[in-house]
């Protein structure tokens, strides 16, 4: 028989007595590592654009607060665009009585990967604190995107974590999709033509680093 049981967004665990503790009493882990975007990975609010949810297996730091579905994480937003595309699919397409056969359903977003060489970080550089710096300026130029083409909606930004400074650093792009709409190659191609403003402000975040 199941039970129900407490899910901790790290540094916190769930210690001996089930409930959520600080770190130093227990072996913090993340209990969505594993999970799969669109299935079963929990939902918040977005700290990139306002009035929208991401979601993904890795929660935003300062982030205290997840939902289980996008449907429960959209309806705090109800007059939100891309939430108002999620209840507008529902309403048209609404469950049927008997099982069907068909193509299977497509999530509502699109998941863009982006990789860059960590093998030239410094040595004296925390991989870590590289790798925010380094999403901070692909917010920018997202954000510079999203201006340009009116129907490219970001709905989550995060990376992923490294378990070496040899790894490549992977950033996960989630948007809304589209029909007839591939953002992926639109945003890469993006990425390149300014990846001598991402050099040269990693530069300047070193420099001011003292490296």
């Amino acid at each position: 028989e199941k039970t129900c049981e407490c899910l901790c967004i790290q540094p916190y665990c769930t210690d001996l007595s089930g409930r959520c503790a600080a770190m130093f009493t227990c072996n913090p882990t993340n209990p969505w590592a594993n999970c799969v975007r669109g299935v079963d990975c929990p939902w918040w609010k977005n700290t990139l654009k306002e009035n929208s949810c991401a979601t993904g297996p890795e929660i935003p730091n300062g982030v205290w607060e997840v939902w289980p579905t996008q449907k429960e994480c959209c309806a705090l937003y109800p007059q939100s665009e891309v939430c108002e595309t999620l209840n507008k699919r529902e309403e048209e397409n609404p469950p049927t009585p008997f099982p069907t056969i068909g193509a299977a359903n497509l999530p509502d977003f699109e998941d863009v990967v982006v990789k860059f060489s960590g093998s030239n970080i410094p040595v004296d550089v925390s991989v870590v604190a590289f790798q925010k710096q380094l999403l901070d300026v692909l917010k920018i130029i997202l954000l510079d995107l999203a201006d340009e083409y009116n129907t490219l909606k970001i709905i989550g930004l995060e990376y992923r974590s490294v378990d070496s400074r040899d790894d490549d650093l992977i950033y996960d792009i989630q948007v809304t999709r589209q029909d007839g709409i591939t953002f992926g190659s639109i945003i890469r191609d993006s990425i390149r033509e300014r990846i001598s403003f991402i050099f040269r402000d990693m530069i300047d975040w070193l420099d001011l680093q003292g490296v």
